[in-house]
């Protein structure tokens, strides 16, 4: 079994008994093990442990305006959703600000975008400012001019669809050309469609392509809003652990 196949069965147990999604990652000693690695592969000693531990350490939770003084210190984070057209990218953008979900598909013309604010660890506010990146090829030189002040961003394909995950590293690509350094630091991999019975992406590979790409990956549902959350607080906590590295 790989490391994926060992994550992808503890998210499976937890969703099963009802317990919370969060990202999480497999330590040999203080080594993060990648995804793709096969177990029997390590030469692992007998009686040596492994770890399974939260990759996500602060706590966030939805805020309003009304909650917090003005003086209370707020960050924000333009937030880019990348990927293919029609791999979902409005709907979750959606479920996460609004709590909607619609089965409407209307392609984004350009870009769009809607404000999400969040109090991190019961006292920080975070404003993340979600951009819809039109996935059409017509919009590409509009939408890769927005990736120059973006802080952070969610890659974005559909489990359902093959073509949209094969198509990932193209988006990185432009994100690596048009995007700063630190917005690198701050990806993830979003695979939507969770809900459905047509996969034609297994989570191993999700993982393994996350692994290639430096980042974690999420399996989402727009629809039940599975795991929606998760994704936007993983992204938004890579974003905060990048601040305070240059701080």
């Amino acid at each position: 079994m790989t490391v994926a196949g060992v994550l992808t069965e503890v998210a499976a147990r937890a969703k099963e008994s009802g317990a919370p999604g969060c990202c999480m990652k497999l330590l040999l000693g203080d080594r993060v093990l990648a995804s793709h690695l096969v177990l029997r592969d390590l030469d692992l000693e007998d009686g040596c442990a492994l770890q399974l531990v939260k990759s996500q350490v602060r706590s966030f939770a939805p805020a309003s305006p009304e909650a917090f003084a003005p003086a209370s210190p707020e960050m924000m984070v333009k937030t880019m959703l990348t990927g293919d057209s029609g791999t979902g990218k409005s709907q979750l953008m959606n479920r996460f600000v609004r709590g909607q979900f619609t089965h409407e598909f209307i392609s984004t013309l350009g870009a769009d975008f809607l404000t999400k604010l969040l109090v991190v660890d019961n006292h920080q506010v975070f404003r993340m400012q979600i951009w819809d990146m039109s996935g059409l090829e017509c919009f590409q030189t509009i939408t890769c001019s927005y990736f120059r002040e973006a802080g952070a961003c969610l890659l974005v394909f559909n489990i359902a669809d093959r073509n949209s995950f094969h198509h990932i590293p193209s988006w990185k690509q432009q994100l690596e050309e048009f995007g700063s350094e630190s917005l690198m630091q701050c990806l993830v991999l979003v695979g939507t469609g969770a809900d459905r019975g047509d996969r034609q992406v297994s989570e191993e590979e999700a993982w393994t392509l996350a692994d290639e790409l430096g980042c974690s990956y999420h399996e989402v549902s727009s629809k039940t809003g599975e795991c929606v959350s998760e994704a936007f607080f993983a992204v938004a906590d890579k974003y905060l652990n990048q601040s305070e590295a240059r701080t």
